[in-house]
């Protein structure tokens, strides 16, 4: 994508329209002429119309034929060039529509993924790709009535206004005051219709998102008996969502009636004006086809734009509260031109970093700690003393405040993020997979590795032994967020992803708690084998599995406390101490690192 047309941060609806329409210049221009063609053509077949009643009513019945035919076959002519030009203009948006919503979908989207961890924990999956898909169908829609409607119906209004004037000065006046005090009053009923619309929109996304929420914990419900609670739930989200809807409709019913009326009124006095007129004698048959036929127009032509007008201030607001969301600022950039990073040995170093998640009172402060390369260090705690706070930084999930953290003597906040997630394998405790075929979610650790490259990750992870069971074996659908799949198979799939990975540092999360204790043990021999010349780190509760690592970082409230090997710490008689005979079998009673939880549920 070039330079100059990528997405920028917190862009509002105009900017966005027009950063999304450059590639489709050619189709516009064609879409403008043909929205002309079409408003000259409201008039000018009517006139036809009039030209051939006039010269009927004159002619004698020997002249008819001469009189009428030129006339006729220009109407003719005029026909078959319109349904022509409407053949073209759906052409075009055969062409147009689907590439301008891929293209905004591939911007927004590409811009979400470039997002932070904490955005992605303070938004509803649901809710962002419902906003992406509102923000394309939006603009799209507002493409087709600025052309389809605001432009060819205007230009048609003004035409017509013309048109009418030729017949009777007066009359024209007439229409072109009723038109403009129809227009007002739609342009300001707009405003609110927008205002109805943006509140409708909103309470229907958050009904929406709450409602995938509940789909997506539905297994809780189910454990918990929440069935009759998450629809007393249900029926608040969606009363909620209706009233709003109703309000909007209500409005809207009100504008309509009153607009009709104007319709009714307009046509009784173009009714009486042409009677009026033909009694006079400056009026005639032609010119009572044309200013009914005319008048038909304006009325189907005004309506239109009145219900337009109406749905593109909807639009645009659920257009622009879309790129609120999505195209919000990013918290974390690559510094401009930032290399990639290098990292042949492994060597991670803290040098004086302080990291809050909000400001006020710091999570870590002032903390220092080297990583050397190839050493693997075991990091313990309980629940909220920084343990994954610390890995998270690593990977860059969030920025400090203060300090730098250095990875082979390269700040990793000068490198790109995704050079340096590139470099660390991470296996989470609880790994989610994509609704994609199992070697597909697999092959996610290297994109280029071919099928026995697959195989023999999978193998090293154990994971065989259950893919052969499945009846598509690797072809098998995993299911939203690997939901087809037990715990443990999910666990081995992550394996088989870091082992695929094959980077330098490996992080390890609890990566063996969903595993029975067989494939657990069988899981460990293959660590060790992966841990061998690789720096490592690994979170764990069941502190036994921490007697091999070389180092132990024990942490308390944001702070290092103590660090050494197992027997060391023992000696010492601390906190580590207090952690190994809390256990029961190995095993810390307190599982969870919640802090970052906790202070999201804080904002």
């Amino acid at each position: 994508m070039k330079k100059e047309n990528k997405l920028s941060c917190g862009m509002n609806g105009l900017q966005f329209t027009k950063l999304v329409l450059r590639p489709f210049v050619l189709e516009m221009s064609v879409m403008v002429v043909i929205a002309f063609f079409w408003a000259i053509d409201f008039s000018l077949r009517p006139y036809l119309l009039k030209i051939i009643l006039d010269r009927l009513t004159t002619a004698a019945p020997s002249q008819v034929t001469e009189r009428v035919m030129y006339p006729i076959i220009f109407y003719l002519i005029i026909t078959l060039l319109v349904i022509l030009m409407y053949r073209v203009y759906d052409l075009i948006k055969m062409r147009f529509e689907p590439a301008l919503k891929k293209n905004i979908v591939m911007r927004l989207m590409t811009h979400i993924m470039n997002h932070t961890h904490r955005y992605f924990q303070n938004n509803f999956a649901g809710d962002l790709a419902n906003r992406v898909k509102e923000v394309a169908r939006g603009i799209s829609e507002l493409i087709e009535i600025a052309i389809d409607r605001f432009l060819s119906h205007g230009l048609a209004l003004i035409f017509a206004i013309f048109t009418i004037a030729k017949v009777h000065a007066l009359l024209g006046f007439i229409m072109a005051v009723w038109i403009t005090i129809y227009l007002i009053v739609s342009i300001k009923s707009s405003h609110t219709i927008r205002k109805l619309s943006m509140i409708a929109s909103r309470s229907h996304t958050r009904m929406v998102g709450n409602m995938v929420d509940v789909i997506a914990n539905m297994m809780t419900v189910r454990l918990f008996a929440g069935k009759r609670h998450e629809e007393h739930n249900l029926e608040q989200w969606t009363s909620d969502a209706m009233a709003k809807e109703r309000d909007l409709d209500w409005f809207l019913f009100k504008i309509w009636f009153f607009q009709g009326m104007l319709f009714v009124i307009v046509l009784a006095i173009s009714c009486f004006f042409l009677i009026f007129g033909a009694q006079q004698g400056y009026i005639s048959v032609g010119d009572f086809g044309l200013i009914l036929t005319i008048n038909i127009y304006i009325t189907d032509c005004l309506w239109n734009l009145a219900k337009d007008l109406g749905k593109f201030s909807e639009y645009w607001g659920l257009v622009n509260q879309g790129l609120q969301v999505t195209t919000a600022t990013h918290e974390m950039l690559d510094v401009p031109d930032a290399p990639a990073i290098h990292v042949t040995r492994g060597e991670i170093r803290f040098e004086h970093v302080t990291f809050s998640y909000k400001s006020g009172q710091p999570f870590f402060n002032n903390l220092s700690v080297t990583i050397k390369a190839g050493e693997k260090i075991g990091l313990v705690g309980s629940s909220g003393s920084g343990k994954t706070t610390f890995v998270h930084l690593i990977l860059r999930l969030f920025d400090v405040q203060k300090g730098h953290i250095y990875i082979d003597d390269q700040d990793i906040a000068l490198v790109t993020q995704d050079s340096l997630r590139q470099s660390i394998s991470m296996i989470p405790q609880d790994p989610t997979l994509f609704h994609r075929h199992l070697i597909d979610n697999i092959r996610y650790g290297t994109f280029q590795a071919d099928d026995q490259q697959v195989f023999e990750a999978a193998q090293k992870s154990h994971a065989t032994e259950f893919i052969a069971n499945l009846a598509h074996g690797y072809t098998t659908l995993v299911g939203e967020r690997g939901a087809k799949l037990s715990g443990g198979q999910r666990q081995r799939i992550s394996i088989a992803r870091a082992v695929l990975k094959n980077t330098p540092i490996l992080i390890l999360d609890e990566a063996t708690s969903a595993l029975d204790s067989i494939t657990e043990h069988l899981i460990q021999e293959s660590f060790l084998a992966l841990m061998n010349g690789r720096t490592t780190m690994v979170i764990a509760h069941r502190l036994s599995t921490l007697l091999y690592m070389d180092r132990i970082l024990v942490f308390d409230h944001g702070a290092i406390v103590e660090d050494g090997t197992h027997e060391e710490l023992l000696q010492q008689k601390g906190m580590y101490q207090k952690l190994w005979d809390a256990q029961v079998g190995g095993f810390l009673l307190d599982e969870e690192d919640q802090h970052e939880d906790e202070e999201l549920d804080q904002e």
